[in-house]
């Protein structure tokens, strides 16, 4: 009997500490898809973004990390994915108002299809923290010399 109320307890609390620091993005914006210059790099992979969230909602930290060893040699992603998360804003249900919180997005870069010129970028989201921006490669363009022009 003593060790099923002290499963319960157990259980209760670690609903309440779950409970505890519920975090939904209220605002995210994108002033582009999926950059020209990765794309033209063919850089893809996922991306962790560890942020830490004021008490009124604004990222004052935001750092990413990845394991693909092609985005750490080239993080031109990673600052894109940094970038974008700074700009989102933040709700905290059960938040103490004087206290910063944490909060972690994933960025999944992909690309598939056939080559393009043109940016035809998907976001998609998978709440409560996943975005997954998909594109065409992109085509090189050829420089004048190549082409036989001056």
């Amino acid at each position: 009997m003593k060790a099923m109320i002290y499963l319960g307890i157990a259980l209760g609390l670690a609903t309440f500490a779950s409970a505890q620091n519920t975090v939904t993005l209220k605002h995210i914006e994108f002033r582009q898809g999926y950059s020209r210059l990765a794309r033209l790099a063919q850089l893809q992979g996922k991306l962790v973004v560890h942020l830490k969230i004021s008490s009124s909602g604004t990222v004052s930290t935001a750092e990413s990390e990845t394991s693909e060893q092609t985005l750490i040699e080239h993080p031109l992603l990673q600052e894109e994915a940094s970038n974008i998360a700074r700009k989102c804003t933040f709700q905290c249900l059960d938040c103490t108002r004087d206290g910063d919180y944490s909060y972690t997005l994933i960025f999944v870069y992909r690309l598939e299809g056939q080559k393009s010129n043109f940016d035809e970028s998907k976001i998609s989201f998978d709440f409560p923290n996943t975005i997954t921006i998909t594109a065409h490669p992109t085509v090189a363009i050829k420089d004048s010399v190549t082409l036989g022009r001056p």
